[in-house]
């Protein structure tokens, strides 16, 4: 019976220090992902480089906040480098860009998903380690 309890504690400490690093882990995650977000999307520079879009006007203050976006500076240097040319022959380009920035923005989102989907369960693993040893004492 004793073997059972040092094992139960050393498993409780597993699951704790488990839960710590993945917590430290998701923490990292969400700090990554709100600093990308945030440099990827201001909305000063999409009124920016909606104005350019309207009056097509290339002075050097427009260029420079367009090319400062991530978001827009492709669609806008393309739009610089040929003026005849339309938003919608730009489609195909636009659409293959927006699924790259896709994937950029969502990196590591499944592990936030994957473990807040798993965290109760390691929960209720701590709890059912818990109520074993509390059954072990009691028969004790």
């Amino acid at each position: 019976m004793q073997t059972i309890i040092v094992f139960l504690n050393w498993a409780e400490k597993g699951v704790l220090i488990l839960l710590a690093v993945l917590s430290i882990w998701s923490v990292g995650i969400m700090i990554d992902r709100r600093r990308v977000f945030r440099k990827s999307y201001r909305a000063n520079d999409i009124k920016e480089a909606e104005r350019f879009i309207n009056n097509r006007d290339p002075s050097e203050a427009t260029v420079t906040k367009v090319e400062s976006n991530r978001i827009m500076s492709t669609l806008m240097s393309r739009l610089l480098n040929n003026p005849n040319q339309t938003l919608e022959s730009l489609e195909p380009d636009f659409r293959n860009w927006l699924h790259g920035q896709k994937l950029i923005l969502s990196k590591h989102l499944n592990v936030l998903a994957t473990l807040g989907a798993n965290a109760p369960f390691i929960g209720l693993l701590g709890t059912v380690f818990g109520i074993i040893e509390a059954f072990s004492e009691l028969s004790n």
